[in-house]
């Protein structure tokens, strides 16, 4: 069996570019993804439906927010696998096609699965990728590994500077996206704790109020909430307060 999951991998590696977007080759490729790396293959239905459209019993929803969490133990030849894919698409795509698909309704469920394998592997690992090729999600966020000390020091060119700085705006945007916001959703719940304080920090904690008020944003704002200490839960609150009635407001109305 591994030896079948492996040449089947072999075989869509070369084509995942145009994979990921097909309306039927996605799920095939949702699936080998989860299975090479060991996690509940249940999560690839969760991540393609739309916020009007679940309907799952609370019960239901729990169990599977809690399998996504759980790791099966897979062979090394898996994690080599998925390691060839994670490199495979930061080559085979450019930063603004990474973009685009991050907003596309068929690939942006799948780039949610590569971006959470990413976002797995270990502090070592993530750093000698962004050196030698670069992360997905440094591409999509302009959010690097370098420590923000160590970066001033460092000389960045103009294109760097320029390529951070739309980044961030695309990221911002993000937030607001009917699409999107479930790719930015699931960044926020899977990223390593330095690179979500930073994304925090950046682009949510300055707009928290107003992110909240908006009925897409304010789903990223449901999953930073769950995740942030409870320092900065208490300094959140404090900002959400005066928004409260604006919020119960827009709920009724949207009920």
């Amino acid at each position: 069996m591994e030896s079948l999951f492996l040449y089947m991998f072999n075989e869509i590696l070369p084509e995942i570019k145009s994979l990921i977007a097909d309306t039927f080759a996605s799920h095939t490729i949702r699936t080998l993804l989860l299975l090479l790396s060991g996690r509940p293959v249940a999560s690839a239905a969760t991540v393609i439906q739309s916020r009007k459209k679940e309907n799952i019993p609370l019960n239901s929803e729990t169990v599977l927010k809690e399998g996504r969490d759980q790791i099966s133990v897979v062979p090394q030849s898996f994690h080599e696998a998925v390691g060839k894919l994670l490199s495979t698409v930061c080559t085979v795509y450019s930063t603004e096609e990474l973009r685009a698909l991050a907003v596309h309704q068929i690939g942006s469920p799948v780039l949610q699965i590569v971006l959470q394998l990413e976002m797995g592997l270990s502090k070592k690992e993530r750093r000698r990728k962004e050196k030698s090729e670069g992360t997905l999600l440094s591409k999509l966020t302009g959010v690097t590994q370098k420590d923000e000390a160590s970066a001033v020091e460092e000389e960045t060119t103009e294109g760097e500077k320029e390529g951070e700085e739309q980044g961030r705006s695309f990221f911002q945007n993000l937030l607001y996206d009917s699409v999107g916001s479930h790719l930015a959703e699931s960044i926020m719940r899977h990223a390593p704790k330095r690179d979500f304080n930073m994304l925090y920090g950046r682009f949510i904690k300055p707009r928290l109020g107003s992110l909240a008020r908006n009925e897409t944003a304010a789903f990223v704002v449901q999953r930073v909430l769950e995740k942030i200490p409870k320092e900065g839960l208490e300094e959140a609150v404090k900002e959400l307060l005066p928004q409260i009635p604006s919020l119960v407001g827009t709920f009724t109305f949207s009920f």
